[in-house]
C-alpha cells in the first residue's frame, strides 16, 4: 500500500483484488494513515479489477470517517467493471468518481457539455457522465450549445445528431469553424444505426459516435478516452 500525505489530502491505492481476504487489512492501514488534519481522501482504483461487499464496506468506512470532518472521498480511475459495480449497488451516490486527482491543474476542471434537444435524454446523459468527476453543463439546441462551448471551453462535447433548426452536423461544422472550439473532442449521439464513426468523421469531423439507446459504461468510456487523449496530446510546435 502506498500512502502519500499532502496537506489536507490523503492519497490511497486500493489493491488489485479488493475482497474479504485483502480489504480488512487495507481498511485498517487506511484508517491509521488518516491523520487529524486530513479532510479529503482520494483512492486510486486504477489497478483494482475485482471487488466484493467487504471491499465496498471498506470504502464506506473511509467515507464515514472523512465525512465526520466535512470532507469527501474521491475514487480515481476505477475500471468500467468497478464503476458498474458501484452503480448496481448504488454506492456511486456516496463517492465522487473522477479521472483526475485533487491536485490536478485547473485545466482538468473543464466541464463536459451536453447538447440535446430532448429534456429527458439530456438529463439521463448528464447523470451518465457525472461520475467522471467533472462539472456537466447542457444546452437545448445547437445555437445555445455553440455559445456555451465558446464561453466554457469544455473538455468534451456530447452532441445529438438529430435536432430541429440546427442539426448535429451543422452544429459541429460551426464548432470546428471557431478557433476557441475547433479542437474540443465531440461525440455524436444518434438513434440512426446507419451512422457510424468513420461515416461521421468524413461527414462532420466527429471524434466518436455512440448510438441510442446508449450503454452508460460505453458512453463514459468514450468520453474518458477522448479527454485523456487530448490532455496527453503534445502541444503543437510554434
Amino acid at each position: 500500500m502506498n500512502f502519500a500525505h499532502e496537506k489536507r489530502i490523503l492519497s490511497l491505492k486500493s489493491p488489485p483484488v479488493f475482497d474479504r481476504e485483502h480489504a480488512p487489512a487495507w481498511r485498517t492501514q487506511a484508517l491509521e494513515a488518516l491523520s487529524a488534519g486530513q479532510v479529503y481522501c482520494e483512492i486510486d482504483m486504477e489497478s483494482t479489477q475485482q471487488m466484493d461487499s467487504v471491499g465496498l464496506a471498506s470504502l464506506l468506512s473511509i467515507r464515514e470517517m472523512v465525512e465526520k470532518r466535512t470532507g469527501h472521498v474521491r475514487l480515481v480511475n476505477p475500471s468500467s467493471a468497478i464503476t458498474q459495480l458501484l452503480e448496481v449497488t448504488r454506492m456511486h451516490r456516496y463517492f465522487e468518481i473522477a479521472t483526475f486527482r485533487f491536485e490536478s491543474p485547473l485545466v482538468d476542471q473543464r466541464p463536459i457539455l451536453v447538447i440535446e434537444d430532448e429534456p429527458h435524454i439530456r438529463t439521463v446523459t448528464e447523470l451518465v457522465v457525472k461520475p467522471l468527476g467533472r462539472p456537466v453543463i447542457s444546452a437545448g439546441d445547437g445555437e445555445e450549445g455553440i455559445k456555451a462551448a465558446i464561453r466554457h471551453h469544455p473538455a468534451a462535447i456530447l452532441l445529438d445528431y438529430l435536432m430541429p433548426v440546427m442539426d448535429g452536423k451543422e452544429t459541429l461544422k460551426r464548432l470546428r469553424s471557431h478557433a476557441e472550439t475547433r479542437d474540443i473532442p465531440v461525440i455524436i449521439i444518434s438513434a440512426n444505426e446507419k451512422l457510424s464513426t468513420p461515416l461521421l468523421k468524413s461527414m462532420c469531423a466527429a471524434d466518436a459516435f455512440v448510438s441510442k439507446p446508449f450503454s452508460p459504461a460505453e458512453l463514459r468510456s468514450e468520453v474518458h478516452r477522448l479527454i485523456q487523449e487530448r490532455i496527453h496530446q503534445p502541444s503543437p510546435a510554434h
